[in-house]
């Protein structure tokens, strides 16, 4: 290039060029020895998918996340849907079931194995709560109650006085003390024995794990123990019949995982297959393509050793930046070869074949890289980790990509051509041979006209779309009008694209008609009872309100109800007027429906030890290797009043802590000393057994029964709806300093608000880095700036784009603008290098001429981008269609709209 404007960078890769001809033996063996160092790194690379892919860097810390899980185990349950056979046959396995995994957890705890199980919930005591049943009316409805009976006794005795005479026209109707619509209000069957559909053909079991889902190795090890032992007994000929399903939380990760991993082999193999047929039709021969894919497969085996060493996993979506990568770094490299060997067919020697093909395609894999490079890690300005990773794990590719193209692939080809085993072919038949001649005036026209029809099209249209939303007219989404966006909103409803369609989908409809369990609650933690408890009353309030969201709130008060002193005056008072009056002289259906609720009148106070232990935990904090302490309290307690001193307390405990085996003693409390605050409690006593009722002490304040589940009304991933909810649940929490909450709708909510506040300055950052970069490289400012223009205008012809098939930003095809933006600098630099390296010719000549490498790096990208595109996960193939999108619009942008404005710029130039 005769008037070169990169002359710093030309001295660089010259001497770089000169320094791997002389070297290229050692460079060769670094990089091989380096690959059999990353191939155990790369191995472990593992793609995960948790409750936390997308969770702000601000909210929390993985390692508080990781503690408050291992408190109240994992985020959601493994959901079990038991079917077939009779009613007690189901009832009977699902006993046998549930006891065979305690017992075999409790053998593993022994034997000091992984915990999987914290506990399973599938029955209640049914008669414990039925004779109790009053105590969970609101004080209000027995005052109701006891109206009625006034009220009807009244009723009664006027019809029985001889001297009654009804005056009135209309005779007053009966008072109802049947309190039916008090049944309808409570639900007659609001505690089921089990948990069952209405018609009992289906039951369910909800197994809570031990500890956070987002270790899915983990949660496929604890589904497998679940699944393995329903199938040893249902192969059993007493259970014939039963079937089991399992779904939930634990089992869609772990299918979703599974399909994203099917996603990601497909669209490489779809890359690799397309890309390896693509090269032998250039090159016709193996030996290039053995020479590619050893450069581009040694840097991907660095890229993903290094990341699983620095980060340990990504989750699905920093994934996508794989293939992307990969398939940009393909692209440098088939270009790279091919001007290569378009050198040595004009004669020259294989030393000055490869510096000048290391010189003219290094300027455009460094500027272009550099690029991408610059755009990926805007994505950090996001504030959300796996944007982050994504950002950094795009940067790594390019970086590992720019080593294999401009490192290992020149070493290789020097060491190949050194020993005679390349063949120079004849020459490519590409589309360099049909340069067409046109004169410079047409050309200066041609270009004139494109770019004002450009100029003119990108302004109307964009004005256009960006003035006037598009609507949907068989979508609804609130006051039943149609659904409208704008191309710059943000899809919200993260059910269109986040999952695959799933297997457990069943499941989750089975559920929902046994019990009203969300699948993402969010987890409630407070340091005590009276604190949940009064968090649980400003909650109540805003349950009423049908805006809220909340569509209900579970807790250990749902079981042991607040007020009981006060209610049991009540009952007193209806049990009084039932027996101080003369009841005698009632009908007998009356006198029965009476008797019937003096039955319910004497409930003893229920305490929250009375509890099936499963309940206990549920609702309870049970840090790791505690789960013994429960059992002793609960043991120690059961027959206890839930109004008792603290010295009662204390003398229940010691007499049961007594009766426990010395070495039972020292286990519960190295378990204890584990924890700092537990450890604390137990230096209060000298003894043994008086350390560990302190720290059983300490252990009932502040964990049990210190958790809720408020459950969300809709499903969290609208995401519209969770930071509505978040937003209220945010507004509580101020006034309670140690409530935490946890949970998918608060992840989501945090995420969205952090992309909808730092979109614009991620965005700018994204198109003005890469500018800046080329403005430093480039000495031309001028020429720097047009270059930069091209990726500017293919995304606003990305935006045209979108707006015409409607497709809609959300958080994962937003990931495709660094790319974008990394395939418009590499366009433009192609025809821009063109331009100047063949004396300034005409626009036409300059795409002509650019043709070749311009074709193979879109057939390349298109390659790696198509294979996603049917993918089953709905992100992906979200992503994989804004990509081509973006590809096209960035393709058209350098050959339609760039080489015009640089010769048109270029003559304006020279007329000065």
């Amino acid at each position: 290039m005769s008037d070169s404007s990169l002359t710093r960078l030309d001295r660089c890769l010259a001497w770089w060029g000169e320094f791997l001809l002389s070297h290229a033996g050692w460079v060769l063996i670094a990089a091989a020895v380096l690959t059999l160092f990353a191939i155990p790194g790369a191995l472990k690379f593992r793609i995960e998918w948790g409750e936390d892919i997308l969770l702000p860097s601000g909210r929390s810390s993985p390692g508080e996340r990781a503690s408050l899980a291992s408190r109240v185990g994992g985020v959601g349950f493994l959901i079990a849907i038991v079917e077939g056979g009779d009613f007690d046959n189901r009832r009977r396995f699902i006993d046998e079931w549930v006891r065979r995994l305690n017992e075999d957890q409790e053998i593993r705890r022994r034997n000091g194995g992984e915990d999987y199980l914290r506990y399973a919930l599938y029955k209640l005591p049914l008669t414990f709560f039925e004779d109790r049943r009053l105590l969970y009316l609101e004080p209000s409805d027995l005052e109701d109650i006891e109206n009625r009976l006034i009220r009807r006794l009244d009723q009664e005795r006027t019809k029985k006085n001889p001297f009654y005479v009804d005056l009135e026209m209309e005779e007053e109707p009966e008072v109802d003390i049947s309190f039916g619509d008090l049944q309808k209000k409570y639900n007659v069957h609001r505690f089921r024995e089990y948990y069952s559909s209405p018609d009992d053909r289906i039951l369910a079991v909800l197994f809570k794990p031990a500890r956070s889902i987002s270790d899915l190795d983990f949660a496929h090890r604890f589904m497998a123990w679940v699944r393995d032992t329903a199938d040893a007994m249902a192969a059993r000929g007493d259970y014939a019949g039963v079937t089991v399903s399992l779904g939930g939380p634990v089992a869609e990760m772990i299918e979703g995982r599974h399909a994203v991993r099917q996603d990601i082999v497909t669209a490489m193999a779809v890359l690799a297959l397309g890309y390896s047929l693509m090269a032998l039709l250039v090159f016709r021969r193996f030996r290039p393509l053995v020479l590619l894919w050893a450069s581009s497969g040694m840097a991907l085996a660095w890229l993903l050793a290094c990341f699983s060493r620095a980060v340990g996993s990504v989750s699905l979506l920093s994934a996508f930046a794989i293939p992307a990568t990969l398939a940009l770094g393909l692209g440098w490299g088939l270009v790279f070869f091919r001007k290569y060997l378009t050198y040595r067919i004009r004669d020259n020697s294989r030393e000055e074949a490869l510096l000048k093909a290391i010189a003219y395609e290094g300027r455009i894999v460094f500027l272009s890289g550099l690029a991408a490079i610059a755009a990926s890690l805007a994505l950090l300005r996001f504030g959300v980790n796996d944007y982050a990773h994504f950002g950094l794990l795009a940067a790594g590719g390019m970086v590992s990509m720019m080593l294999a193209v401009l490192v290992v692939l020149p070493a290789i080809i020097a060491v190949v051509e050194r020993v005679s085993l390349m063949v120079v072919i004849g020459a490519v038949p590409l589309i360099q041979s049909m340069v067409w001649r046109i004169p410079r005036g047409r050309a200066i026209v041609l270009g004139g006209l494109a770019t004002c029809a450009m100029g003119v099209a990108l302004l109307f249209v964009s004005l256009r779309c960006l003035m006037q939303p598009w609507c949907s007219e068989t979508e609804r989404c609130c006051e039943d009008k149609p659904c409208c966006w704008t191309p710059e909103e943000f899809e919200y409803n993260f059910q269109r694209f986040t999952a695959p369609e799933m297997k457990t989908d069943k499941v989750r409809e089975k559920l929902s008609a046994i019990v009203p369990v969300s699948y993402n609650p969010l987890v409630v933690l407070t340091d005590s009872r009276p604190e949940l408890q009064s968090f649980l009353a400003d909650l109540r309030k805003l349950e009423k309100d049908p805006a809220s969201g909340v569509a209900g709130v579970g807790s250990i008060f749902t079981f042991v109800p607040t007020d009981q002193s006060e209610k049991l005056k009540i009952m007193a008072r209806i049990d009084q007027l039932a027996t101080e009056e003369n009841i005698g002289f009632l009908e007998q259906r009356v006198r029965r429906r009476i008797e019937e609720t003096r039955y319910l009148l004497h409930p003893p106070e229920i305490s929250i030890y009375q509890l099936p232990l499963s309940v206990i935990r549920a609702f309870s904090q049970e840090p790791p290797g505690t789960h013994r302490l429960t059992e002793i309290l609960e043991s120690a307690l059961s027959r206890l009043p839930a109004t008792i001193n603290e010295s009662e307390w204390r003398q229940a405990v010691s007499g049961v802590v007594n009766t426990l085996p010395i070495g039972e003693v020292a286990a519960a409390l190295g378990a204890a000393r584990a924890h700092q605050d537990l450890a604390r409690a137990a230096k209060a006593a000298s003894e043994p057994r008086g350390k560990l009722v302190d720290v059983l002490k300490r252990y009932h304040d502040v964990y049990l029964g210190t958790v809720a589940y408020v459950y969300p009304e809709l499903d969290p991933l609208y995401g519209r709806y969770s930071m509505g909810l978040a937003k209220r649940i945010d507004a509580l929490m101020e006034k309670h300093s140690g409530v935490r909450v946890m949970g998918l709708p608060f992840d989501l909510a945090d995420t969205l608000r952090s992309v909808e506040d730092r979109w614009a300055q991620a965005m700018a950052l994204a198109i003005f880095a890469p500018l800046v970069l080329l403005l430093l490289c480039l000495r031309r400012p001028l020429i720097g700036w047009t270059t930069a223009l091209v990726p500017v205008a293919a995304l606003c012809l990305l935006l045209i784009g979108m707006a015409g098939f409607q497709i809609k930003w959300n958080l994962y095809n937003l990931l495709a603008v660094p790319i974008a933006i990394g395939i418009g600098v590499d366009a433009a630099l192609r025809i821009y290098l063109r331009y100047w390296e063949e004396n300034q010719i005409g626009a036409v000549q300059t795409i002509l001429m650019s043709a070749p490498s311009l074709l193979m790096m879109l057939l390349t990208l298109l390659l790696g981008f198509v294979g996603s595109i049917f993918a089953e996960h709905r992100g992906m193939a979200s992503l994989a269609a804004v990509l081509l999108v973006g590809l096209l619009f960035a393709m058209a942008a350098a050959v339609v709209f760039y080489p015009a404005l640089l010769q048109t710029i270029h003559l304006r130039l020279q007329r000065r």
